[in-house]
């Protein structure tokens, strides 16, 4: 496991090296040298190719880092620095993620969202910190900030991922 810096502050691009025999694959996918403290796990099966979940993250006293990889199938996975104190603040890090190859490291107060790039590819993120309803935040799948990120044509977006303000628009 390797890790290599973005251009958004905090957020990891990371590097599995999974070891190849004959019986398959086998990876570390989590390092003491994140220092993440694994509080919640959540897995999103999708559908069809194209399917868009995201821009999300949590607000303060909730904010979440999360870890995430293509437990199946091949994603687009895009962050986003709505930290608007960060040196960073609006640049967008987008990286298609591929089963026991690669993951993304991504630190409170930055937005995350995904592309499933097959049909039934599932992502799994590990949490830090609980779901929080209350805390979550979002900005729109559509926003131009996202411009050319999504590789396939957007489609199967939540109601709600379409309804979140724009990302200029975010407070």
């Amino acid at each position: 496991m390797k890790s290599y810096g973005t251009k958004i502050l905090g957020v990891e691009r990371i590097e599995l090296g999974p070891w190849m025999d004959a019986r398959g694959a086998f990876v570390e996918a989590l390092s003491a040298s994140f220092e993440f403290h694994v509080c919640q796990v959540n897995l999103a099966k999708n559908t069809k190719a194209g399917t868009v979940r995201g821009m999300h993250w949590q607000g303060a006293p909730a904010a979440q880092t999360k870890l995430v990889y293509a437990a199946s199938g091949i994603f687009m996975d895009v962050a986003v620095d709505v930290r608007r104190d960060s040196p960073t603040y609006g640049e967008v890090v987008s990286l298609k993620l591929f089963p026991l190859e690669n993951a993304l490291y991504i630190p409170p107060g930055v937005a995350h969202g995904c592309q499933a790039l097959e049909d039934g590819a599932t992502l799994m993120y590990l949490l830090d910190a609980k779901y929080s309803p209350t805390h979550e935040r979002g900005f729109r799948v559509d926003d131009p900030v996202l411009e050319r990120v999504w590789p396939l044509l957007p489609s199967n977006v939540a109601a709600r991922d379409l309804s979140w303000p724009l990302m200029k628009d975010v407070s």
